[in-house]
């Protein structure tokens, strides 16, 4: 199933949500230092607010990488590096996966990996988590400092306890980003044919390594106003 949402933290005290639903995609800015949205939005995504970020339909996640860059990935296995400062994308993108300078060491079967993303990570220790959206709901730890990046592994085995309530169907998570208090969280806004009607998110314990008491929790409830399901996109 295609993620329809997607978060990013820029490393900058700020973190952002976004949501698509058909050909509109709207997105919040949200403070870590005060704990909530910041005003004025959901905010419509277009090249005014994001200048240079196209194919918004085809991005499956979006990832911060270091100060001053972010990486949208997409489908057709493309990248697209943004440039946070400057607030735009970088000239000459998106490009092909195998063009990325990060990922041009990667076996093939990576690379073809990349387009079914669907939430992306950065942990720690030069550790980013891709979530796969395949049957057996897998992920895949990739080590910045050599380039490595492990087989699929099932996430029930390598995140405990981060499981969406479906009884016997995988359930991806649709986003993912960490803040630097060692907590990660991750989201999902619901299943297509209605089975999973989601807007829940988990808090996860880096150091722990496992999910906080009493979660999952409606996104609704823990981070408002950001609503994550269907009706958001009317906001």
């Amino acid at each position: 199933m295609d993620s329809n949402i997607f978060t990013i933290n820029f490393g900058n005290g700020k973190t952002y949500f976004f949501l698509r639903s058909g050909r509109k995609t709207i997105y919040w800015r949200y403070d870590y230092v005060l704990d909530e949205a910041d005003a004025g939005f959901p905010q419509p995504v277009n090249d005014q607010t994001w200048p240079g970020v196209v194919d918004l339909q085809n991005i499956t996640t979006g990832l911060y990488w270091d100060e001053g860059r972010i990486y949208f990935l997409y489908k057709n296995g493309n990248v697209l590096s943004f440039d946070v400062e400057r607030h735009r994308a970088e000239r000459g993108y998106p490009r092909p996966m195998d063009h990325w300078r990060e990922a041009r060491n990667w076996p093939r079967q990576v690379q073809d990996r990349m387009g079914a993303v669907t939430a992306a990570v950065n942990w720690h220790n030069d550790v980013i988590y891709y979530f796969l959206n395949d049957p057996q709901d897998t992920f895949m730890r990739h080590y910045r400092d050599t380039g490595q990046v492990s087989d699929p592994r099932a996430v029930k085995v390598g995140f405990p306890g981060l499981a969406f309530d479906l009884p016997g169907r995988p359930v991806t998570p649709m986003a993912a980003f960490r803040w630097d208090n060692d907590k990660a969280y991750f989201f999902h806004s619901g299943t297509n044919d209605g089975l999973y009607p989601g807007g829940q998110y988990f808090r996860y314990d880096v150091w722990s390594d496992q999910v906080d008491k009493n979660y999952p929790k409606a996104i609704t409830n823990g981070w408002p106003p950001i609503d994550l399901t269907a009706n958001g996109v009317e906001a």
